[in-house]
């Protein structure tokens, strides 16, 4: 009974994993997809955030490789550049040097996005930016 239930949860997390590959493999496969490659520095490292933005789902696949880790109570925050101002997108704690992917849903109640910027937060997060820009573009 243990074994099958073992089974069971392993089958599940296949099913959920799988699920979400496909829906980022639909993401990348969308005509309305342009890809962002955004080259950063932290802590003397060189990597790059690239950003799929789909204009059909309104959603966006961002990547994040090369990233420093962030320091004890430190995040990296990702924020919507949008008409009615700077929108909190993701929080992003980074302990360990290892890539980061994760799909976003654009903000409903902010207008068009017009851009995207990372800074360096507080691990519980900001309602707005705070700390230093690690980039701020114009899309």
């Amino acid at each position: 009974v243990r074994t099958l239930r073992a089974v069971e949860g392993q089958r599940e997390a296949l099913a959920t994993h799988l699920s979400a590959l496909m829906d980022t493999l639909s993401l990348l496969r969308s005509p309305g997809t342009r890809v962002y490659q955004i080259p950063v520095s932290t802590n003397g490292r060189v990597g790059a955030v690239t950003i799929f933005d789909d204009s059909v789902t309104h959603r966006w696949l961002v990547s994040c490789n090369g990233l420093a880790p962030n320091e004890p109570g430190e995040a990296y925050q990702i924020w919507f550049i949008t008409e009615a101002g700077m929108r909190s997108a993701a929080l992003m704690p980074m302990a360990h040097d290892q890539p980061m992917v994760m799909a976003l849903e654009m903000p409903k109640d902010a207008g068009h996005v017009m851009g995207v910027a990372m800074s360096l937060e507080p691990r519980s997060g900001s309602p707005a930016p705070t700390g230093p820009m690690v980039f701020h573009v114009h899309l």
